[in-house]
């Protein structure tokens, strides 16, 4: 299993609303190159800060081999490269390739915010995915503070 991380979770701070209702929001384009993407491997897009809560999320793949994605909070520490790491479905369970989905209303009622600590988002594929300059996943993540 191998554990790999976008370009934001590599360089990037997210910022943080500074009042409730303020809200944030961060594009992720995660490019499946050069290395290929697995079923057993975890792909970590963003954070969710401590104390934010989703208020709309998005998802979209483009030339993914015919699979399903799914898409949720990460176990552990965000950013910790640990390969024992997960990826839960709460934002995305078995979500088609190739086509956009929105995460509706009653799904991000549902989700508490963690009020300690970031969460990383990411995604696994139920398909084995090659490497390939066009095979793209986009991720919108708008979120607020809850307090």
């Amino acid at each position: 299993m191998a554990y790999l991380k976008s370009n934001l979770v590599k360089m990037v701070t997210q910022s943080v609303p500074d009042r409730a209702g303020e809200i944030h929001e961060v594009f992720v384009e995660y490019t499946i190159n050069p290395a290929a993407v697995n079923t057993v491997d975890v792909v970590e897009l963003c954070n969710l800060p401590a104390m934010a809560k989703i208020v709309e999320c998005d998802v979209f793949t483009q030339n993914f081999a015919a699979a399903n994605v799914n898409v949720g909070f990460m176990s552990g520490a965000y950013g910790n490269p640990d390969g024992a790491r997960t990826v839960g479905t709460q934002l995305f369970n078995a979500q088609a390739a190739n086509a956009a989905a929105t995460v509706g209303l009653a799904t991000l009622a549902g989700i508490a915010a963690d009020e300690n600590n970031d969460r990383g988002i990411g995604f696994t594929v139920s398909v084995n995915q090659t490497a390939g300059a066009t095979k793209k996943l986009f991720l919108r993540l708008r979120y607020t503070r809850t307090s």
